[in-house]
């Protein structure tokens, strides 16, 4: 394939002219329209579970990118799950992604130089990126503690001021 594939819930697709990966995601929410809005129904894990088991299931299987990208584990699909547990249902729902290494990827908008990445594996190891204009923040998290869960928070909360 030789651009991302992206779904939202009602099936609609479109290509972008980015290679090497499949990305299959949640609808777009742009941070700056629910920056006042902070009452949500329902915990950011259950609002994306639906989208997180498409991800996994299309991407389960060796190949699944059209790369040779070996297949997800179902360790890589829990450990995702206890990420979203960590996230304060006021942050709008991210895209969601397979990642070649067994990684799922959770990604944040909020305009073109605003954005914040998080790459969850089957060891529950984060790996983030975020950018906010000029600034740049990126890191490994070795394990979602208490310190670790303030990192990812404060780079999301960034992306709302």
């Amino acid at each position: 394939m030789n651009g991302w594939t992206y779904r939202n819930q009602a099936s609609t697709a479109a290509v972008s002219p980015v290679p090497l990966r499949r990305v299959v995601q949640t609808p777009a929410v742009s941070l700056i329209e629910v920056h006042g809005e902070h009452a949500r129904e329902g915990d950011l894990e259950s609002r994306l579970l639906p989208v997180l088991a498409d991800v996994f299931n299309e991407a389960s299987v060796d190949g699944w990118d059209g790369e040779g990208a070996a297949a997800l584990t179902s360790r890589t699909y829990d450990s995702a799950r206890v990420f979203l547990r960590f996230v304060p249902d006021i942050f709008p729902a991210p895209h969601v992604a397979a990642y070649p290494g067994d990684r799922i990827g959770f990604e944040w908008r909020a305009g073109s130089r605003r954005f914040c990445v998080v790459l969850v594996d089957s060891g529950g190891r984060l790996t983030y990126s975020a950018v906010f204009g000029e600034t740049r923040d990126r890191g490994v998290i070795e394990k979602l503690d208490a310190a670790g869960r303030a990192v990812v928070l404060a780079n999301l909360s960034r992306l709302l001021a």
